[in-house]
């Protein structure tokens, strides 16, 4: 059976298309995706993003344990600060990409995707007892505690300002603050997974629908799904872990070198193997693709060179905002330069296809 998130009853009164997601019963639509997708393009749209998990990382050792861990080093991020990482096994593979804030250098939140937080969880436990014993580490798995909401759009600072009174305005990006509400402290990420300005707020669950009710009153914030955030982080050329990114790639052939400190000693988990990755050069690279002809290229459509099999799709859907199929795929090094033409196998007649960066979308 799904689990549910505090807002689950608050989805099922505003008649929301309702699905199973990564163990969660989460709400797909509340009427029209493509509606909500131009909603956070164009003013400001609010997510339900409580099924995410929130380890907490406390001690003396806790900055140490963490740069151990991470290709990003830790050591480095100040209070207040939040970065972008992910959590790697022995051979490079991704075993969750994951946010990492530091509220003090012997206090972190770690905010894990849903359908990965117990395995990241479980694996930080482990290396913390096994790897090397740090005896002023605590780890707590906080996940059934805590909501989050996602506030994205061009107008999400000012929605803020208006129902809270609380200026995030000058808050950076990839920074987080604390403000009050009703007594209750809320924490503000200036962070998304949208390509828009927004905040994603974490607070007690018991804080949730009263918080969420109180962004969407009176012409407020548009209730989103699953649907309209899967265009829009397509759009902006983020990668969804069991799609784009898993345990069997590598933060190089994902083209998240970006995510890595290199410029150091310390070793991090993982780090061997991408060394040799390096060393050896990458058979396959992420790539994103137009869709020239007629057709929407879904996960696992694979993509030719003339008859030669040179990738497959990972992530594929209509752009609202460009009018056109768009997708991510991994391509064979040599077939990967941008600008190619490329097909792919759609039920039985072939689509062309041409790669191009991303993102597709830049405000």
């Amino acid at each position: 059976m799904s689990q549910q998130t505090p807002l689950h009853a608050t989805h099922i009164a505003h008649k929301a298309t309702m699905v199973s997601f990564a163990g969660f019963d989460m709400p797909v639509k509340y009427g029209s995706e493509k509606e909500e997708h131009f909603a956070v393009r164009n003013h400001v749209g609010l997510f339900d993003v409580s099924h995410m998990g929130e380890i907490v990382v406390k001690g003396t050792d806790a900055t140490r344990f963490l740069s151990m861990i991470f290709p990003a080093d830790i050591s480095l991020m100040k209070p207040g600060q939040a970065k972008y990482t992910m959590l790697l096994n022995k051979d490079g593979g991704i075993i969750d990409d994951l946010l990492v804030y530091c509220r003090t250098d012997m206090d972190y939140m770690i905010c894990a995707n849903a359908s990965n937080q117990e395995r990241v969880y479980d694996t930080l436990v482990n290396i913390s007892r096994n790897v090397e014993p740090l005896p002023h580490v605590r780890l707590l798995n906080e996940s059934e505690h805590v909501a989050q909401v996602a506030l994205q759009g061009p107008y999400a600072a000012q929605l803020v300002q208006e129902r809270f009174d609380a200026s995030l305005t000058e808050l950076s990006y990839y920074h987080f603050t604390n403000f009050q509400w009703k007594d209750v402290t809320v924490t503000a990420s200036r962070t998304g997974y949208t390509g828009e300005d927004g905040f994603e707020f974490y607070m007690p669950n018991m804080l949730a629908v009263d918080f969420w009710q109180h962004l969407t009153k009176d012409d407020g914030a548009r209730p989103c799904g699953l649907a309209a955030r899967d265009t829009l982080r397509l759009e902006a050329g983020m990668c969804l872990h069991g799609n784009d990114i898993d345990a069997q790639t590598t933060p190089l052939e994902a083209g998240l070198n970006w995510t890595i400190d290199w410029s150091d000693t310390r070793d991090f988990v993982g780090k061997k193997a991408l060394l040799a990755q390096k060393e050896q050069g990458l058979e396959q690279r992420l790539r994103g693709f137009e869709v020239l002809g007629r057709g929407i290229l879904r996960r696992d459509t694979p993509i030719y060179n003339g008859e030669q099999l040179v990738g497959r799709v990972t992530s594929g859907t209509m752009s609202p905002t460009l009018k056109k199929a768009i997708g991510l795929a991994y391509i064979q090094v040599g077939h990967h330069r941008f600008g190619t033409a490329l097909e792919a196998e759609l039920r039985g007649r072939r689509v062309p296809l041409k790669l191009c960066k991303i993102p597709f979308y830049k405000r």
